[in-house]
C-alpha cells in the first residue's frame, strides 16, 4: 500500500487508526483534580460535606496531542519506507542476482555491495527466496534458491578477485537450474567475458522473468598488459577498455617494502587503446622493482608482481681468443652475446689481457662469468675466481 511516496509494509496495521475516535473519547476524561485540605481533627472531618464527583474535561490541546502520539505509533508499527515502489520489484517468486566479481570489480564494488543488498533485503521483506552467483564461481556456482537472510550472509563475504570472469558455466547452470526465476538481477562490468553472450541468451530464454541489468557507465577500467625489463629501460604495456578521447596518467614501480623507487608517464592517445610507459632507468634500480602499478586505478588488472623472471641478470663474457675483425661470425663471443642481450645485461670488458678482464669483471659486481676459449687461468687470477664463485 503506497501513500504520498510511502510504501507500508504492514498496510493492515493502518486499520488502528479507526479507534483514534475511540481513544478521544477516553483521552477527553481526565480524574478530578485533587484538593488540598488542612488536616483538621476527626470532629471537623465529620463536618464536611459530602460532594458528588465528577469527571473533568481535559484541555483540548492534551487530547490532541496524546491523538498525535496515538496515530504517529500506529504508523510506525505499519513500516513505513519511503519511495519504496521505485526501489521494488515486480513479482513475487524467487530472486536470482548473478555479480561480476572479476578484475574491474574494485573500483565500484562497495556500490555493487550495496545495491545487490537493497535487493537481497527488499527480497527478505517480500518473503522471497534469494539465489546468489558469483561469476568468478564458474561451475560451482550454486543456483538454488534459499533464505533471503543467507544470501546477505555470502554477499557480505565476497571480494573482488583477479581474474577474468568466464560466463560459459553460468549459461549452462541458468537452463538446467530446476528454479523459474521470478527476477533475475545482473551487476556486470559493461565489458565483453567470455560467454557473457551465451549467457545473457540463457537469461532471456526464461519466460516470464524480469531482468535487471546494472553497471556503471562511467568505469574506464585500465588494464596493466605486461611488463618487460629491456636492456636500456623497463617497459610496460597498458590497455583500455573503452574509447573516452586522450588520457594520461602516472605508472609507479615499487620496492620489497611498498617504498616508490619511479614514476612513468603513459599517454592514450583519441582513438588509441593501447599506451606504453618506459622506466629509463639502471639496471641496478630496475632490478629492485617488485611490483609495478597505475595510480588511481583500484583495479586488480591495474597491477602486476615482479619475481626472479623480471631481472636482468649481469653477465660478462671474456673471451681468449684474438679478435678478428674480418671474421665478426667466428668470434667465440658473437653467438653467446646475441642469445644473452635480450634477457640479460652483458658486459665485456675491454681490458688488453685477461687476468685484467676477469678483476675488471668480479669488481663490477657481475652476476655472472663466461669463459669462452680460455684455457688455464693463471694462479692470482684462478684464486679470485673460486673465491668469488665461493662468495656466491
Amino acid at each position: 500500500m503506497s501513500v504520498f511516496g510511502l510504501t507500508f509494509l504492514n498496510p493492515f496495521l493502518l486499520l488502528g487508526l479507526l479507534a483514534l475516535p475511540v481513544i478521544w473519547w477516553l483521552l477527553r476524561l481526565t480524574p478530578p483534580r485533587p484538593r488540598s485540605e488542612v488536616f483538621p481533627p476527626t470532629t471537623v472531618l465529620a463536618e464536611l460535606k459530602q460532594h458528588d464527583e465528577t469527571p473533568a474535561k481535559s484541555p483540548w490541546w492534551l487530547t490532541a496531542l496524546r491523538l498525535l502520539m496515538a496515530a504517529l505509533l500506529i504508523l510506525a508499527l505499519a513500516n513505513p519506507v519511503k519511495n519504496a515502489l521505485d526501489r521494488m520489484m515486480q513479482g513475487d517468486g524467487p530472486l536470482l542476482v548473478i555479480l561480476d566479481d572479476g578484475w574491474t570489480a574494485g573500483v565500484n564494488w562497495d556500490e555493487r555491495i550495496q545495491t545487490a543488498t537493497r535487493l537481497v533485503e527488499e527480497a527478505r521483506d517480500a518473503s522471497r527466496p534469494v539465489a546468489l552467483a558469483a561469476a568468478s564461481s564458474g561451475s560451482a556456482a550454486n543456483f538454488l534458491a534459499g533464505g533471503a537472510n543467507d544470501a546477505l550472509t555470502r554477499l557480505a563475504a565476497l571480494q573482488p578477485r583477479p581474474v577474468r570472469p568466464d560466463y560459459t558455466a553460468l549459461a549452462e547452470q541458468v537452463g538446467t537450474s530446476g528454479t523459474q526465476f521470478d527476477t533475475i538481477a545482473w551487476f556486470g562490468s559493461g565489458l565483453s567475458a567470455k560467454g557473457s553472450a551465451e549467457f545473457l541468451s540463457a537469461l532471456s530464454a526464461i519466460e516470464g522473468a524480469e531482468i535487471l541489468y546494472f553497471e556503471d557507465s562511467e568505469l574506464q577500467p585500465i588494464a596493466l598488459e605486461s611488463v618487460s625489463n629491456a636492456s636500456d629501460a623497463m617497459v610496460a604495456r597498458l590497455s583500455r577498455a573503452r574509447d573516452d578521447g586522450s588520457l594520461n596518467g602516472l605508472i609507479t614501480g615499487y620496492d620489497e617494502k611498498g617504498r616508490s623507487l619511479a614514476t612513468a608517464e603513459f599517454s592514450f592517445a583519441a582513438g588509441a587503446k593501447e599506451a606504453e610507459a618506459r622506466f629509463s632507468l639502471p639496471v641496478e634500480l630496475r632490478n629492485d622493482f617488485v611490483s609495478v602499478s597505475v595510480d588511481n586505478v583500484a583495479t586488480a588488472g591495474a597491477v602486476q608482481l615482479l619475481d626472479e623472471r623480471f631481472r636482468r641478470r649481469r653477465v660478462g663474457l671474456v673471451s681468449g681468443a684474438t679478435v678478428d675483425s674480418q671474421q665478426p661470425l667466428l668470434a667465440p663471443l658473437y653467438y653467446i652475446s646475441r642469445a644473452l642481450t635480450p634477457f640479460s645485461e652483458v658486459r665485456e670488458s675491454d681490458a688488453p689481457d685477461l687476468p685484467t678482464s676477469v678483476t675488471q669483471l668480479i669488481e663490477e659486481r657481475t652476476n655472472t662469468i663466461i669463459l669462452a676459449d680460455v684455457g688455464r687461468l693463471p694462479g692470482d687470477t684462478e684464486d679470485k675466481m673460486s673465491s668469488w664463485v665461493e662468495g656466491g
